[in-house]
């Protein structure tokens, strides 16, 4: 599910995790990306994930920098 441009909602994998990606502009030439992973089984996988999600989103930022 997705509400452009502003946010994308999806399932992560087979499992009962869902992700949200929200979108907020910061001026004409920059945007805010914040990620939500939800329902996972623990606080260990959360700590991981969150890992992961914080290197996929510096690889997007050095990509697009």
């Amino acid at each position: 599910k997705c509400t452009p441009p502003r946010s994308v909602r999806m399932l992560w994998g087979d499992g009962p995790s869902t992700v949200r990606v929200l979108l907020y502009p910061r001026g004409e030439d920059r945007t805010q990306v914040t990620v939500q992973h939800s329902r996972l089984p623990d606080q260990e996988m959360a700590d991981q994930m969150k890992e992961w999600w914080g290197q996929r989103l510096e690889a997007l930022r050095d990509r697009l920098g």
